[in-house]
């Protein structure tokens, strides 16, 4: 099966209905990522099925989280290969989304892709994610941060809460065992002026995915 019409069997089993253009758009990521992966460690999956499970369906999971809407800025902290932050802007194309990733490498297959899908809004930044909170620039300018690969919570959240507006949001992906890291992403919360929301664990095909997004809040609830 081509990666085409793979991508289109499992989003329409779980219940996404894509649109033509973000088809290819979506297709066109993953041919390139393989291409570039020759080369550089841009994902360890080797197979088509787990990059489109994973990579692709892990990214649209973040649309399962509240507060998503028209407009609305976005920063991807460690973006590597572009996950979630340019399936989602592909899923949503009226975000305004910025991808941070500190190896040169992969921010210079973040600009190729953003050029080759003709991604507006959309701007790649070669940062550490720690450092971006000093930035007066970056301070309270995101509606939404997201983090595929946060590590633990508790730097996660200290790296997000300064670039979050009042009332924004941190999204991170987490497996099984996000339970174990909450005690002390609690405490991460509180001293950032950030509070725990909820957990979203999202049902495709009738599965469990053993995907969870943990939801935390700037700003009171």
């Amino acid at each position: 099966m081509d990666i085409g019409s793979l991508i289109r069997k499992e989003f329409t089993a779980s219940g996404f209905d894509l649109h033509q253009e973000q088809l290819d758009s979506l297709a066109h990521l993953l041919k390139e990522l393989k291409r570039w992966n020759r080369r550089m460690n841009l994902t360890g999956l080797k197979t088509d099925e787990a990059m489109v499970r994973v990579l692709l369906l892990g990214s649209a999971a973040f649309l399962s989280a509240p507060s998503f809407s028209g407009g609305q800025r976005i920063m991807d902290l460690g973006s590597g290969g572009g996950f979630p932050g340019i399936p989602l802007k592909v899923l949503s194309p009226e975000l305004e989304v910025t991808l941070v990733e500190a190896r040169e490498k992969k921010v210079a297959f973040l600009k190729h892709i953003v050029r080759q899908l003709k991604l507006a809004d959309t701007l790649c930044l070669r940062a550490r994610a720690e450092e971006l909170g000093a930035r007066a620039e970056m301070r309270g300018r995101f509606d939404v941060v997201t983090a595929r690969a946060a590590g633990k919570l508790g730097p996660a959240l200290c790296a997000a809460a300064p670039l979050l507006s009042d009332g924004g949001l941190f999204i991170t992906i987490k497996g099984t065992d996000y339970a174990s890291q909450m005690e002390a992403a609690g405490e991460a919360a509180s001293c950032n002026g950030m509070e725990f929301l909820r957990v979203v664990s999202p049902r495709w095909a009738g599965e469990e995915q053993g995907i969870h997004l943990l939801v935390f809040k700037k700003g009171l609830l």
